[in-house]
C-alpha cells in the first residue's frame, strides 16, 4: 500500500501473501530439523538487532520464565548480546531446516523479522513481533508486518519494548486466522495464476490469454518492474 501511495494512485498495487504463508505447516515437516533445543524455550529471530527489541525480550522472558535461544544474523553485534548472559547463542552452524526447528518446537516466538512472524503464523505459534519506537516513543510502523497482522485480525502481535511489561500473553485464535489466511491463499493464487497466463494492460486489468501457445507475455515493456516473472 505504501508503494501505491508512492506511485499516487496512478497503478493498482495488488497485495498479495508471501509465497511462506502459502503452505500449511505440514507441508514444511519434510524439511524441518529434529528438535534442537529439548527444553522449553522461546525462540528470539532478529534482524535488526536494536539494543530495545532485545530488551524487551528480556522482559517478556523474564514474565515468561523461559530461556531465550537466538541466532546470529549480523556478526557485528555480538557485544550486546554479551550483557544478557541468560540468552543462549545456538553456536553450531544453523540452516535453513534448524530455523524451521527452532520455530517448529518453540513455546514461544519473538521477532522483529518479516518472516519470523510469517513462519509463527505458518505453524500456529504464540509469538509477539516487535517494532521499534521513534524520538517520541510512537510506535514505527513496519508495513510488511503489519499488514500481515491486520490482514489476519492480529494486530495486537505487534508491539514495542514498553508494552512488553503490560502485555497479556493471550491465546491466537487461529481457527479464525486460518480461515482468513485461506481465503488470502485463494487470491493469492489466483492473482498469480491470471498474472502469469493473462496480458496486463493499465486499461483494461485484464484482458483475454492469447492462443496457448508461448505467443504471450506478462505486462507491457513499459510496465515492467523487474519482478522477473518472465
Amino acid at each position: 500500500r505504501e508503494l501505491e501511495r508512492f506511485l499516487e494512485n496512478k497503478k493498482a498495487v495488488e497485495v498479495v501473501l508471501d509465497p511462506s504463508l502459502l503452505h500449511k505447516k505440514e507441508t514444511y515437516y519434510p524439511i524441518c530439523s529434529e528438535r534442537i533445543v529439548k527444553q522449553p524455550y522461546i525462540f528470539f529471530y532478529s534482524v535488526n538487532h536494536n539494543k530495545s527489541t532485545i530488551e524487551a525480550v528480556n522482559i517478556l522472558s523474564k514474565r515468561l520464565n523461559l530461556p531465550v535461544y537466538y541466532l546470529y544474523t549480523n556478526t557485528s553485534t555480538r557485544r550486546t548480546y554479551k550483557t544478557y548472559p541468560e540468552f543462549e547463542y545456538m553456536k553450531h552452524d544453523v540452516a535453513p531446516q534448524d530455523f524451521i526447528s527452532l520455530i517448529r518446537y518453540a513455546d514461544f516466538v519473538i521477532t522483529d523479522s518479516f518472516h519470523g512472524t510469517a513462519f509463527s503464523i505458518a505453524f500456529e505459534k504464540k509469538f509477539y513481533s516487535i517494532g521499534k519506537t521513534d524520538s517520541e516513543g510512537k510506535k514505527i510502523r513496519d508495513e510488511r508486518i503489519c499488514n500481515i497482522l491486520a490482514s489476519l485480525g492480529i494486530e495486537d502481535r505487534f508491539i514495542t519494548q514498553t508494552d512488553a511489561e503490560s502485555v497479556d500473553f493471550a491465546d491466537i485464535d487461529y481457527k479464525d486466522v486460518n480461515a482468513k489466511r485461506e481465503a488470502l491463499i485463494e487470491l493469492s493464487l489466483g492473482y498469480l495464476k491470471d498474472a502469469l497466463l493473462s496480458q496486463f494492460s493499465l486499461d483494461n486489468r485484464y484482458i483475454t490469454p492469447k492462443s496457448p501457445t508461448f505467443d504471450w507475455q506478462i505486462c507491457k515493456s513499459d510496465d515492467c518492474t523487474g519482478c522477473f516473472a518472465c
